[in-house]
């Protein structure tokens, strides 16, 4: 006995499909950007950066190769 797949069936058989494609991941929000520029303070010891105007500050994160910029605290 055959069982037809109609054309809206979800099946296996559409997943290989898709990946045959090679579809690619397309992320939604195309003008997302992930980098922001950090800075490390000598004064207070902290990291920090500016986001949307306001200043904002990390105590625990690593201070490793980000550049020496005295933060709006303590200037």
């Amino acid at each position: 006995m055959l069982v037809s797949m109609s054309k809206k069936s979800w099946g296996f058989s559409w997943v290989v499909d898709q990946l045959s494609r090679g579809r690619e991941y397309k992320p939604k929000n195309r003008n997302f950007v992930n980098e922001k520029p950090m800075y490390a303070c000598p004064k207070c010891k902290t990291a920090w950066e500016m986001y949307k105007h306001k200043h904002l500050e990390y105590q625990d994160f690593p201070k490793y190769k980000l550049e020496k910029v005295t933060c709006p605290n303590c200037q």
